[in-house]
């Protein structure tokens, strides 16, 4: 819908607790900031669609999207938002600094940024973002051409329980060049973060999938990296999926899962929702400029701990697995109540907490890794068949606990040498390398 010089027009219609979000409507947008389609998948030889994003008429992110949601797409830099005047964005740059008070705050300092979307629904979330690419790279040291993202995807297909997890905003992509790293910023923001890791918030627009463009922040989001912290996004939200049950329309923001939104609660939403679901029933009308294009705005930024820090995160294919199985929290009382309920999922499920958590030297991993040591000598004495995978990530994680108790471990479990096949006992044999 065109603006004809009124002024945009947002309205709360509710409050959602999961994710912490604004259902909100928007009157009078001013459409430039938005997604072009360039070219629609053909099936054959692309099986991706092609859109740029749009602010101000120029392209601030080139995105592949897979036809498949558990198909990975492709991002490509645009010409970074430096290089196009945005005076909301300067506007709101300042205010945005100010220690959050609240979603609704939020939404009254960023709404000349909102006012730049084309008119209709969307959400706006606070939601913490992992600052990488969700495959250990630090989400600022992209490359300039065309590059495949695991968790560009609209659900994440966890080949070891056979699912395809739904996605929810996780990962970041830049919308700036490294050129404009200022190292003084970062501190500011560190020591920000050290007085109150909450205080601050970036704003994000996301792609349908676990990742989101960063519109503003990307220095505090090299601070939460270099704490080791994720970084909470207002993250701009658009309509996803649109179904149709028992004579109701839900809606739903957030890749292929859950939640979905029943629209007869709002007739705004309904009404825009019925709207939107015809025009993508409808030939697609195609950006002007239908071309790709090689922008040489980003070089990685000249300091390793930012290489390093990333390395700590989770990945997209970790996420994935904690969200099948629930993990919101990592307690001794969560790892006790899997070892209780021992079965082949829960081995997974200790697999991934001994795997990730070793790696940040969490005492809870090491828990769970002399645990997993001792249920596996018990099966050994009784003669069972071992969980030789559970077996030897225990092993691995117990590499990062080096003391007298882990050496012991090691020492116990050579002597059972008769029952340990090569590789495992090569592990063992690692641990004092």
């Amino acid at each position: 819908m065109k603006n004809f010089g009124h002024k945009p027009k947002i309205r709360i219609l509710d409050l959602i607790e999961e994710p912490n979000a604004l259902i909100i409507s928007l009157e009078n947008g001013k459409g430039r900031l938005k997604t072009e389609l360039c070219r629609k998948s053909d099936y054959r030889d692309d099986c991706a669609d092609f859109s740029k994003l749009m602010l101000n008429g120029k392209p601030i992110l080139q995105n592949y999207k897979a036809v498949s949601p558990t198909s990975s797409g492709l991002l490509a830099a645009g010409y970074g938002i430096k290089n196009v005047n945005c005076e909301e964005l300067i506007q709101v740059n300042d205010m945005i600094n100010d220690d959050f008070v609240s979603l609704e705050k939020s939404l009254e300092i960023i709404s000349p940024i909102l006012g730049l979307l084309d008119s209709g629904i969307y959400l706006l979330a606070d939601i913490p973002h992992i600052p990488t690419d969700g495959q250990g790279g630090f989400f600022w040291n992209v490359p300039n051409e065309k590059t495949y993202y695991n968790a560009h995807c609209a659900d994440y297909w966890q080949s070891d329980v056979m699912t395809a997890i739904p996605s929810y905003p996780k990962y970041l992509y830049p919308s700036q060049s490294t050129k404009y790293y200022n190292k003084n910023r970062v501190e500011e923001y560190v020591n920000r973060f050290k007085t109150d890791k909450n205080s601050l918030r970036a704003i994000a627009f996301n792609l349908g999938t676990f990742m989101s463009v960063l519109l503003d922040g990307h220095h505090k989001a090299c601070a939460a990296a270099l704490l080791g912290h994720e970084i909470n996004c207002l993250t701009i939200m658009t309509i996803q999926r649109i179904w149709r049950k028992d004579d109701k329309i839900l809606v739903n923001f957030m890749g292929y899962g859950e939640p979905f939104i029943d629209t007869s609660r709002y007739p705004q939403l309904s009404s825009y929702a019925e709207k939107l679901e015809k025009s993508w029933r409808t030939k697609p009308t195609y950006c002007a400029d239908k071309e790709p294009f090689h922008s040489e705005i980003f070089k990685p930024i000249d300091d390793k701990r930012y290489d390093w820090a990333a390395k700590k995160y989770l990945t997209v294919e970790d996420i994935a697995f904690r969200k099948y199985f629930g993990i919101k929290e990592i307690t001794k009382e969560y790892v006790d109540k899997l070892f209780d309920e021992f079965h082949g999922e829960k081995a997974f499920a200790l697999i991934e907490i001994i795997r990730t958590e070793a790696e940040v030297k969490n005492p809870l991993a090491e828990y769970a890794a002399v645990k997993a040591i001792n249920l596996e000598f018990s099966n050994i004495h009784k003669g069972y068949i071992i969980d030789k995978n559970l077996l030897d990530t225990a092993i691995l994680g117990l590499m990062n606990f080096k003391s007298e108790k882990t050496e012991k471990i090691m020492i116990d479990l050579i002597t059972e040498s008769s029952s340990l096949d090569e590789q495992t006992l090569d592990l063992i044999k690692d641990y004092w390398e």
